[in-house]
């Protein structure tokens, strides 16, 4: 059997374990050694089996334990959904349920069949002529009730909140500081930006370019959402002149972008002087976001021309600008 490795660290040294099969089972077993999979896996038709087997094997063909958690909220969600299924069903439905009593048709609303059963069948009765389902779902009523429903809600919020919020009903309510629909990103850690609109060439021709839509990763609303700006120019020569930082309010459309506005002096003002005016073919920023106000992301260039006159090209974060 050929043996496979994988790093841990203990105590910041480096130490190699031997990854064989045994070892993958014996970790998954001990990454999966939770109350709620326990408490799953204890339950009448829900078998761990398939999802432990698939742990194993993820484990030794990526000879690491990154995977294990998707097998754990997999079993997870499939508890859940078991539960849910399985339900006593409400009295509302059982009051008119249409059934058979020694071979007589009858419902238990029924009042001009004599031979009728009138009484409401309880949630645990067996019902001649019922589906397979409905049939197990009654049988089944004293486990699968809403006291256990509930609490297998509240232990099934994703990646368990990372640790730092509260599971309730399914959903993460994360501690202050934390975001994330399972609680796992820091709002003091800057969000990853990924480009800026129109690939950062905005023409004077097309839109006004007053702002500009940055797109990225794990943007937080919040009050101190903020865009960084530091406009610059780019003259006749291809020389950029940058001038100082300016902040503003960011405007959240989604956790994948955000808006940010132009100052609309700074669009307009020159930093020099008349007769050197013509000089100047393409005005622009350079854009970076942060979720507290103070750790930023790398930023990203805006170019601002009028493709009547001149002809921009952002290449290798390099601006290139021709006056026609």
């Amino acid at each position: 059997m050929l043996i496979n490795c994988f790093f841990s660290c203990v105590k910041g040294q480096q130490q190699t374990v031997e990854f064989d099969e045994l070892t993958a089972i014996h970790e998954c077993k001990r990454k999966m050694n939770t109350p709620l999979l326990e408490l799953c896996a204890n339950l009448h038709s829900i078998d761990m089996g398939p999802y432990l087997n698939n742990c194993v094997q993820d484990a030794l063909m990526s000879n690491s334990m990154e995977w294990t958690q998707v097998h754990i909220e997999e079993f997870k969600r499939h508890c859940l959904d078991v539960v849910s299924f399985n339900q006593p069903i409400p009295k509302y439905l059982l009051s008119n349920l249409v059934f058979n009593v020694t071979g007589v048709q009858g419902n238990t609303n029924s009042t001009s069949n004599p031979v009728a059963v009138t009484t409401v069948p309880s949630e645990n009765t067996i019902v001649h002529g019922m589906t397979t389902d409905a049939h197990f779902r009654l049988n089944t009523s004293e486990i699968f009730n809403e006291t256990l429903l509930k609490t297998i809600k509240d232990m099934t919020c994703p990646n368990d909140c990372s640790g730092q919020g509260m599971c309730e009903t399914g959903i993460c309510q994360c501690f202050e500081g934390f975001f994330d629909s399972d609680c796992s990103e820091d709002v003091n850690k800057p969000p990853t930006l990924m480009g800026v609109s129109g690939e950062g060439l905005c023409d004077l021709m097309i839109r006004d370019c007053s702002k500009t839509a940055v797109i990225g990763r794990t943007f937080v609303e919040s009050r101190k959402l903020t865009c960084s700006l530091v406009p610059f120019e780019v003259d006749t020569e291809n020389n950029t002149v940058y001038h100082g930082i300016r902040t503003v309010q960011g405007k959240l459309d989604s956790f994948l972008q955000v808006f940010c506005n132009f100052p609309q002096a700074a669009r307009i003002r020159r930093s020099i002087t008349d007769e050197n005016v013509d000089n100047i073919v393409a005005t622009g920023y350079t854009v970076a976001v942060s979720n507290n106000g103070v750790d930023f992301s790398e930023n990203d260039t805006v170019v601002i021309f009028d493709s009547t006159c001149v002809s921009c090209i952002k290449l290798k974060g390099e601006v290139n600008c021709v006056k026609k």
